[in-house]
């Protein structure tokens, strides 16, 4: 059975959004199983193969908002998946260092100062966790209709000044002949695996009978 890990990591997105947004009091962290039980998560009963394909649906949602600029934030948006821990540890698992290398290597001590530390943010960044949803499930990833490479030396995100939901101007090469995007159609921006986002053309204008700009 095929999982389908993007649609996975919006439910639980959105399952863990609702938790913070709704506590009131208790322990401020899910067990891994217990999540799974409350989506029915597919691979709950797959023994060894469990952690894997749930380690590889939390990767798919920590990239979706990796790269997410909030108003009024200025740090990282929390890793939310932290909220989700080892029965027998209460510790988020070593399926972290795809965003923090360091996290395997901590000993418990440290790991618990790491978590705490990292829930506390979570639970601070309150109602932003609603705008995240919101822009997260605006779009899905089959209406994607065109790709645009970015290349850059450094290793800055070519658009880290952009606002989520913003409107701004995208240049786009037009090579004799070829089509281009309509206004409604999706862009994928793709930098890299951790540096990507998608854009709405609103306004097409011709320009300079070479580039066309998008809004």
């Amino acid at each position: 059975m095929k999982i389908d890990h993007e649609y996975y990591a919006k439910i639980i997105l959105k399952y863990l959004i609702d938790y913070v947004l709704n506590y009131q009091s208790g322990e401020r962290y899910i067990v891994y199983s217990d999540l799974a039980e409350k989506i029915n998560y597919p691979a709950l009963n797959w023994g060894r193969g469990f952690p894997n394909s749930l380690k590889l649906t939390l990767t798919t949602m920590g990239y979706m908002y990796s790269n997410f600029n909030i108003l009024g934030w200025e740090d990282e948006i929390p890793p939310i998946q932290c909220l989700l821990v080892r029965s027998d540890t209460n510790l988020p698992g070593e399926g972290l260092r795809e965003f923090y290398p360091e996290y395997p290597l901590l000993d418990e001590t440290a790991k618990r100062k790491f978590f705490e530390e990292k829930v506390d943010k979570i639970f601070s960044f309150g109602k932003r966790w609603e705008k995240v949803l919101e822009n997260i499930l605006e779009y899905n990833h089959r209406d994607i209709k065109w790709i645009k490479n970015i290349s850059r030396e450094d290793d800055i995100w070519a658009y880290d000044e952009i606002k989520v939901g913003s409107t701004f101007d995208l240049h786009w090469a037009q090579k004799p002949r070829s089509t281009k995007p309509r206004i409604n159609e999706l862009i994928l921006l793709f930098q890299s695996k951790t540096k990507f986002g998608s854009v709405k053309i609103t306004v097409s204008i011709l320009f300079d009978n070479s580039q066309t700009i998008f809004s």
